[in-house]
């Protein structure tokens, strides 16, 4: 059953019975919405709660906070009622798994330890970007530069009303994130679960074990696809790997 739980999560999926909770954090530039699909492939006995960060969708004229560390410090604050009430796994997809290691840490330190961390499609925090963005760049040239990235495919690249609406949230998201890079972070004393996909060109394998700075408990998972590997085959496969990893704690 759908439903919502406030502004940091407009549309859940909860069961009566479930024995689990995903905390799903989306990529740069998404909302909650880029995931609704995930909920076919959600077991039964498990909730699903996709995070509504600020300046899009529902909260499209809030703003962002100044750093990735403070929203995840926000997010673990202002919920931690939802992320008490049952185990919980925490799910981040690229910048979305800087995020949810930053509300993992912030957890921990109002004393709740979430079952598992899953960084999907993310170096390690310590581990630098390769690619970066001019913080003063105008909207267009933006545009092509997440084009050349691969970010934006390039009928949207070109269209006006897309590029004014959806561009300046992909900016600001990946603005922060390349500030984030490059830093040390605490060690977690929940397991963490490291997937990406084979061809995924933003994974740099020689420092995947760079990981290991932040947990004692360390899984690699690797699928086929590239940087949204997402398919009718890999999330399945996600989905169990992360309840058996997640259930065992």
């Amino acid at each position: 059953m759908t439903s919502s739980r406030g502004k940091w999560f407009p549309t859940v999926l909860e069961h009566p019975d479930s024995s689990c909770r995903i905390f799903c954090f989306p990529h740069a530039g998404a909302g909650p919405t880029a995931y609704l699909e995930w909920l076919r492939y959600i077991p039964e006995e498990t909730d699903f709660f996709p995070v509504a960060y600020p300046m899009r969708e529902q909260r499209r004229r809030e703003s962002m906070p100044d750093s990735l560390q403070l929203l995840g410090q926000q997010i673990a604050a202002e919920n931690a009622a939802l992320f008490r009430e049952k185990p919980c796994i925490l799910l981040g997809h690229c910048a979305g798994a800087a995020i949810a290691y930053e509300t993992a840490a912030a957890l921990e330190a109002q004393g709740i330890i979430p079952n598992l961390l899953t960084v999907s499609a993310a170096n390690a925090p310590c581990v630098p970007l390769t690619l970066s963005v001019d913080p003063q760049m105008e909207l267009p040239q933006a545009a092509q530069v997440f084009k050349q990235f691969g970010f934006i495919a390039e009928p949207f690249a070109s269209n006006e009303a897309y590029v004014r609406c959806f561009v300046p949230v992909l900016l600001q998201d990946f603005i922060l994130f390349q500030n984030y890079c490059g830093r040390k972070g605490q060690k977690l004393h929940c397991p963490i679960l490291e997937i990406h996909g084979e061809e995924d060109p933003m994974i740099q394998p020689e420092r995947l074990k760079e990981w290991e700075l932040y947990t004692d408990q360390l899984t690699h998972m690797t699928v086929p696809g590239a940087h949204f590997y997402f398919s009718p085959e890999t999330l399945p496969r996600l989905m169990q790997a992360m309840l058996e990893k997640g259930q065992n704690q």
